[in-house]
């Protein structure tokens, strides 16, 4: 009997990126580098929300640290604020993660 696509995703190992989001910590440093690069780039929570389809109160949790930023959201930050996704993905897995470091990768929009 063929598989619906919801249920081959529940039998996939949770590796890479992935299980290093799994840490509070990564979290709390991905929350942190998501909301510096959005402040520099001028977009409000309630925007970036918008553009990458979730709300704005969860989005508060993710720059807070209380829920973790999945692939495909990091993916969309980057692609709605114009930056690499490695200034967002990256920090899940350093220790001394400062988001003032990663201002290059902001760009502003027009």
């Amino acid at each position: 009997m063929a598989q619906d696509s919801y249920s081959c995703w529940q039998t996939l190992p949770i590796t890479g990126y992935d299980a290093h989001m799994q840490s509070s910590q990564d979290q709390v440093r991905v929350g942190a580098t998501i909301r510096a690069l959005r402040e520099r780039s001028g977009v409000s929570r309630r925007d970036l929300a918008r553009q990458i389809g979730i709300s704005a109160s969860h989005l508060a949790n993710i720059e807070r640290g209380l829920r973790a930023c999945t692939r495909p959201n990091a993916h969309k930050v980057a692609e709605a604020l114009n930056v690499d996704p490695i200034a967002i993905m990256a920090e899940s897995g350093e220790s001394d993660a400062a988001p003032d470091r990663l201002a290059g990768f902001a760009k502003p929009l027009r």
